[in-house]
């Protein structure tokens, strides 16, 4: 686990920056930053199209890297819904963002991490840890 102050969130960016495919899910309360995060990542791939649940389901910009986002905050994940709206764009590389979702496995490729963003003593705060990576992946994928 690391522990990360909200001074230097630019740690977990450049960490993600390292892998070619990366599954992240973003949680914490409403208004914490969640998609504020996202979009600031998607940034610096050269993206700019994420936004919150209160637009669309899942956003994905083919932009330096494939980066696909989705909000569940109004709609729970279903393993249907990654199969027909996100497998079919992950590219040469690529960073999948799920606010309001647990960690699952999604692909043997792929480094999962997750980051908790909460409020502490007046300050964003951030956990971030990786849960899988390639060579601890031993099972197929969940999806299929």
């Amino acid at each position: 686990m690391k522990f990360i102050s909200d001074d230097s969130h630019n740690d977990i960016y450049q960490l993600l920056c390292c892998h070619k495919y990366v599954v992240l899910f973003v949680n914490g309360p409403m208004g914490v930053g969640k998609t504020t995060f996202s979009r600031n990542l998607c940034n610096l791939f050269n993206g700019h199209s994420v936004n919150s649940s209160s637009f669309s389901l899942i956003n994905i910009e083919f932009a330096d890297r494939t980066i696909i986002h989705a909000d569940f905050y109004r709609q729970a994940f279903s393993y249907e819904l990654f199969e027909y709206e996100v497998l079919p764009h992950l590219s040469n590389s690529y960073i999948i963002l799920f606010e309001w979702c647990k960690p699952l496995l999604l692909d043997n490729n792929a480094h999962h991490f997750t980051l908790d963003i909460s409020y502490k003593d007046g300050s964003r705060q951030y956990v971030f840890k990786s849960f899988a990576t390639p060579k601890s992946i031993l099972a197929k994928r969940v999806y299929n």
